[in-house]
């Protein structure tokens, strides 16, 4: 098991590059598209992280799955890398690292919450105002 400092760094380093471009929802977007991939076909994650498969073909697969899903010339070269490194495997849990950097670069702050009954509009307004006072973010 690899530790989640390591797999933070990967994503603290992307976060770092699409905000110095300013593409953080290009990037963002493009991940969550391969993370619907990935968990919709377990296999083909499966195959890019097999020793069992030569690199060169894994690398083929991921240049073919690019070339009919395209992407960022970032996140191409993001997803190489963790392919290169052995990574891959983990790529979920990078990918939620990666968007809870880009969330607190952006003040986002996430928030579950447990009722009995369905909130209300007004209710829903007061909690989010709420919220905001506690974190000291901006309601949107």
């Amino acid at each position: 098991m690899i530790p989640s400092a390591i797999l933070g760094r990967y994503a603290k380093s992307l976060a770092e590059i699409v905000f110095e471009d300013n593409i953080d929802e290009t990037v963002t977007g493009d991940l969550k598209t391969y993370s619907e991939i990935f968990h919709a076909v377990p296999d083909l994650l499966d195959a890019l992280d097999s020793p069992a498969i030569p690199r060169d073909t894994k690398e083929k697969l991921l240049d073919e799955l690019t070339a009919r899903y395209p992407v960022h010339p970032t996140t191409f070269n993001f997803l190489r890398i963790l392919l290169q490194n052995n990574r891959i495997r983990y790529f979920q849990e990078i990918l939620d690292s990666f968007i809870k950097a880009v969330n607190e670069h952006k003040g986002i702050v996430s928030a579950q919450v447990t009722a009995a009954a369905p909130l209300s509009q007004q209710e829903v307004k007061s909690l989010e105002d709420r919220l905001a006072d506690i974190t000291g973010k901006i309601n949107k």
